[in-house]
This record gives structure tokens, C-alpha cells and sequence, in this order.
């Protein structure tokens, strides 16, 4: 499910994307032709109010010759395919094409973007000023300007792709660097683990040495360890002492023994001087303690060659 969530976002952000490349791409675009449509139009009537002058002043004079001349050089100007002025019949009196004068005027197949003034003279209308100016320069600014946003976006959809690439490589790096962190941590608890395990398995085979060694001992004898916990006693200990199965008393405390909780002053002093042995006899029994660490010997009765 995860894997499939990631897949719906990836194709979301690009398809995100892509919408705002098109928005980038069509919207300025949109705006720019019809910025230049209104420039070409701009451009007709400057063009036009240049030759009207010319062409009023040729009317005015009736010279057919000066009339020509302004219409051949309207049509000389940059971007006009066709120039011609005809009168209130649309009957052609100057054309670029000679042949056409005198003539009733129809638009060429190839004109495109004819551009239409009238002519007056005072209050009355004497004829048409007609020229074809061509845009192509103008959708060549704009196929340029396409153009430009179109290695623009291109230049964007590739940092996006290499953002998204450099991100991937980042995130399968931690995520290699997270795995390699989880194996050493593992590695490090069964490490703990193991020296747990062999350290209880040290214990447990400590205080079977020490209660195999106790039994040899004919005489009763009970071991505490350095936490003055019951480490092991023999046969006799546990006959002696009324103590029960073995397995009762691992860990148990001095004080769960019953005869040992009247003797704390006695372990006490054989703690605060190890090596020597500290004689007690509460009336019933009577024992010796030494303190050899880490461990205290404890013996009921009074055996004490033992240790001599």
C-alpha cells in the first residue's frame, strides 16, 4: 500500500507539473499574440498615415503618375505584398501590379491581412487605400519566443528530474545507512545478549563446581557468594538446616535462612575481617564464618579444622 501511495504521488507531482509547463507555456503566449496582433495593427495605420499625405496631394493635383508612384512605394516597404487605391466603384486607379489599373479590384488569393483606409477629400470620400501587410515577421518573433520557452521548460523539467533524482539517491543512502545502523545495532544486542548468556552459563557452572566440591565435604557447610546470596550448600547443610530442595534457594537472600537471620552482627564482623573465623552459637547451633572473597563459608557446629 505504501509502495502504491508513493507510485500516486510521483504521478500527481507530474502531472502537476506538466499543468503548470502548459499555464507557463500558453497563458504568456496567449497574451504575446495578441500583444503583437495589436502591434500590427498599430503598425498599418503608421504606415498608412505616412502614404495618405502623398497620396491626397497626387488626388488634389490629378496626376495619375504621382498616385502610382506613392502606391509602388508603399508596396516597396518592408513586410507589403500588395498596395492599390480605388475609387468610390472599387475600380482600381493605382496598383503595384500595372496591369491591374482600370479595373474593377479583387483580392489575390495570396493577400493575406489586408489592411483598408479610406481617402477623402474635405467631407466626401473619393476612394480606398488597400496593402497586404504581412505578419510573418511578427510569428517568427513569436515562434523565437516559443522557442525560448520551450528550452526554458525543457531546462525545468530537467532540474526537476535531476532534483527528484539527487532526492532518491539521498533517500535510498539514508535508508542503506539506517539498515547498516539497524544490523550493527542487532549485531551489538545479540552480542549482549551471548555474553549474557555465557555469563549465567559461567554462574551456573561456578555453583555446580561449588556444590559438587560442598559434597565432598563431610561435614555441613553453606556458601554465600558476594552478595551474601546462597550460592550452594551440601547434603548435611540442608539436612542440618532444615533448608529442603536446592532449587529453592538459588538467589535466595542470607536472611530468607532461618538460622542465618539471628547471625547478621556475626556475618557482619566475618565481612569486616576476612580470613579469619567468626565463632557464633545462638544455643542450638553453633558455627563458624570466614570470609575468603569473594565467598563466606558458613559452617554449623563447630568443625573448625576445617580451615586450620
Amino acid at each position: 500500500m505504501k509502495v502504491q501511495a508513493l507510485q500516486m504521488l510521483k504521478k500527481t507531482e507530474w502531472l502537476f507539473v506538466c499543468l503548470a509547463l502548459a499555464a507557463t507555456l500558453f497563458c504568456p503566449s496567449a497574451h504575446l499574440r495578441q500583444g503583437l496582433e495589436g502591434e500590427h495593427r498599430l503598425s498599418a495605420k503608421r504606415l498608412a498615415h505616412a502614404f495618405i499625405p502623398l497620396l491626397a496631394k497626387a488626388h488634389h493635383a490629378k496626376d495619375d503618375l504621382a498616385l502610382q508612384e506613392a502606391v509602388s512605394a508603399l508596396a516597396q516597404a518592408p513586410g507589403v505584398s500588395l498596395a492599390c487605391v480605388i475609387d468610390a466603384e472599387e475600380k482600381v486607379l493605382a496598383h503595384s501590379r500595372l496591369s491591374q489599373i482600370g479595373k474593377a479590384f479583387e483580392l489575390p488569393k495570396h493577400a493575406e491581412h489586408l489592411q483598408s483606409f479610406p481617402l477623402k477629400d474635405g467631407a466626401g470620400r473619393w476612394g480606398t487605400l488597400l496593402f497586404s501587410l504581412s505578419i510573418t515577421s511578427s510569428h517568427q518573433l513569436w515562434l523565437e519566443e516559443l522557442g525560448m520557452f520551450s528550452v526554458f521548460l525543457s531546462l525545468l523539467a530537467f532540474a526537476y528530474v535531476l532534483r527528484r533524482h539527487i532526492e532518491a539517491r539521498r533517500i535510498k543512502a539514508l535508508t542503506q545507512a539506517y539498515a547498516d545502523q539497524t544490523l550493527l545495532w542487532e549485531e551489538e544486542r545479540q552480542e549482549k545478549e551471548k555474553g549474557i548468556q555465557e555469563l549465567a552459563d559461567t554462574q551456573r557452572q561456578s555453583r555446580l563446581w561449588f556444590q559438587a566440591l560442598l559434597e565432598k565435604i563431610p561435614e555441613p557447610v553453606l556458601l554465600l557468594d558476594a552478595r551474601q546470596r546462597v550460592s550452594a550448600f551440601n547434603f548435611e547443610a540442608g539436612q542440618l538446616l532444615k533448608l529442603g530442595p536446592k532449587e529453592n534457594w538459588e538467589n535466595a537472600s542470607w536472611q530468607d535462612v532461618p538460622w542465618l537471620q539471628e547471625q547478621g552482627a556475626a556475618l557482619e564482623q566475618s565481612l569486616q575481617k576476612p580470613g579469619m573465623d567468626i565463632l557464633t552459637d545462638n544455643g542450638v547451633y553453633e558455627a563458624a564464618l570466614r570470609t575468603e572473597p569473594p565467598w563466606t563459608w558458613v559452617k554449623p557446629r563447630s568443625a573448625l579444622r576445617v580451615y586450620q
